[in-house]
């Protein structure tokens, strides 16, 4: 037994070496083709081209990519807690990496379907998106690994954090926590709840798949378990989770960026600069003062769209029957013997509770059955009811 414990004792040893050695190995072969950590701190996040009015007042954002940056002290505490239960709630207290973590990349590393999935520290997430390539490989791992802990030792922990809120993808074109409350919330970051910092801290783990918009049902479900590991690290209390937990996801439907209208404006400045100075500009975070006073163009907004109204009011279309004073004889003839064929009527359906997915199977399969629909008369439009599927 003694020789069985001193064998076991030495393979120990002598695996614990092999291991030290092959790290050191790796890391020299490595080491010159890793990227310097001093990009990180150079990398200019994209932020877009924005327009203003003479006061300070956003009219218009372009570029591909809305974000919007903030720093440690600037992100709300319930942003903070969200994040760092569900992405790395020993963040404060690591070197950079998390030993079981590796061994769980690792072993999905092997799998034939590769390195799915990010993970990770919330360091080596931001290592991997400023300084490394998407490709999901064991080698780039290794890259990682000790970009990771470079890193951790030229940079403090509240930089990288905000390095890593404000590159954050969190789907619908938003980098960014900031930008993200904006799209999902239409609120700035400071006026998010609990249930809201946890819903945006959900998405970072799979954007395409966890998504409020797209998948509201699984965006719940890992919302709530955020919500439970909050409450579990005592980010927040019982109360405070049982309110949260409670809420359902309810998402802007009509984002508004702006606070008042003058997108003619907004594009006639963006021509002009593009014109200037290329497409450059929609990523170098400038800001554009035009001359238009915010409370000027507001109010001629408001009676521009008013007379317009009254217009509408006095002269639009109302008459179900007036297409007689538009159509010639020979086309109300024409129309007057036609067959009406109906592609859907949802009138037998108006009771019924139809999901996103069950109205687009119906349409699909009516547009299937119809194989030469396109050579249908379009119908005359004579009203349009809101919110129903007609």
């Amino acid at each position: 037994m003694p020789k069985f414990i001193k064998a076991l004792f030495l393979i120990s040893i002598s695996a614990s070496i092999l291991s030290i050695i092959s790290i050191i190995f790796m890391y020299f072969i490595t080491k010159p083709n890793l990227p310097e950590i001093k990009y990180v701190d150079e990398s200019v996040l994209q932020m877009p081209l924005k327009v203003l009015t003479k006061d300070g007042v956003l009219i218009g954002e372009f570029g591909e990519i809305k974000r919007r940056a903030k720093s440690f002290d600037e992100i709300p505490y319930y942003i903070k807690s969200a994040f760092l239960a569900a992405e790395d709630d020993n963040f404060f207290n690591h070197q950079g990496i998390s030993y079981t973590g590796l061994i769980r990349s690792f072993i999905r590393c092997m799998r034939p379907s590769g390195c799915e999935g990010g993970g990770g520290t919330i360091t080596m997430q931001v290592v991997r998106g400023y300084l490394l390539t998407p490709e999901q490989t064991i080698s780039r791992k290794i890259k990682e690994i000790f970009l990771a802990l470079e890193l951790e030792s030229n940079v403090g922990k509240e930089e990288i954090f905000e390095l890593y809120v404000n590159r954050v993808f969190l789907g619908n074109r938003s980098y960014g926590i900031e930008a993200a409350a904006n799209t999902y919330f239409n609120k700035s970051l400071e006026n998010l709840s609990i249930d809201e910092s946890a819903t945006i801290a959900a998405i970072a783990q799979l954007p395409s798949r966890i998504n409020p918009v797209k998948n509201p049902r699984r965006t719940l479900q890992r919302r709530n378990w955020i919500l439970s590991r909050m409450l579990m690290l005592g980010y927040i209390s019982d109360d405070e989770y049982k309110s949260a937990i409670s809420k359902e996801i309810k998402i802007a439907n009509n984002i508004n960026l702006y606070d008042i209208k003058a997108k003619h404006i907004a594009e006639l400045v963006r021509q002009e600069v593009i014109r200037r100075y290329g497409l450059n500009a929609y990523k170098n975070g400038w800001s554009v003062y035009t001359t238009i006073d915010s409370k000027s163009q507001k109010v001629a907004h408001e009676s521009v769209l008013k007379d317009l109204f009254l217009y509408d009011k006095r002269h639009g279309w109302r008459k179900s029957d007036n297409y007689e004073n538009i159509f010639s004889d020979e086309q109300t003839m024409l129309l007057e013997n036609l067959d009406i064929d109906f592609l859907f009527d949802n009138s037998n359906l108006s009771n019924i509770n139809l999901n996103e997915d069950h109205i687009s199977n119906k349409l699909r399969n009516i547009f299937d059955s119809y194989s030469f629909y396109d050579s249908y008369i379009k119908a005359i439009v004579v009203s349009i009811s809101e919110k129903r599927l007609l």
